[in-house]
Formats: structure tokens, C-alpha cells, sequence
């Protein structure tokens, strides 16, 4: 009989992403559960500056990926 590990706490478990960028000169911010779909979105609209940041369990904020200024 198998046995799964037991989920660690303190392993940083994402339960949705923020995209953070400037659209026109104003901030934008958008939201997904899905990292993919964020990266699909900078690709097509071509966005060059923006920030990916990772949003914990407990509400914490930890960024992922930073390109651009």
C-alpha cells in the first residue's frame, strides 16, 4: 500500500496570481489561478514591463517574475 506525503505547510503553495503592468500610462492588475493564462496574455498583448506575483494561503504576496523596469 502506497502513503502520500503529507502536505507541508510551510511550502509556498500559489492559489492565484496577480499580473501587474501599465496599460496607457495607468497600472493594470490582473487576476488568474492559472500562471499559464497570465503568460498567454503578456505574449498576445505584447507587454513588455510587468511583474508576476504569487498570492500564498495566508494571503501573501511573493513575486515570481519581474521583467522590464
Amino acid at each position: 500500500m502506497r502513503y502520500l506525503k503529507e502536505f507541508n505547510e510551510n511550502k509556498d503553495v500559489f492559489m492565484e496570481y496577480l499580473l501587474e503592468f501599465t496599460e496607457d500610462g495607468r497600472p493594470e492588475e490582473l487576476y488568474n489561478t492559472r500562471l499559464s493564462k497570465l503568460l498567454r496574455f503578456v505574449r498576445v498583448e505584447e507587454i513588455k514591463n510587468y511583474t508576476i506575483k504569487g498570492i500564498t494561503r495566508s494571503g501573501e504576496t511573493k513575486i515570481v517574475l519581474k521583467i522590464g523596469k
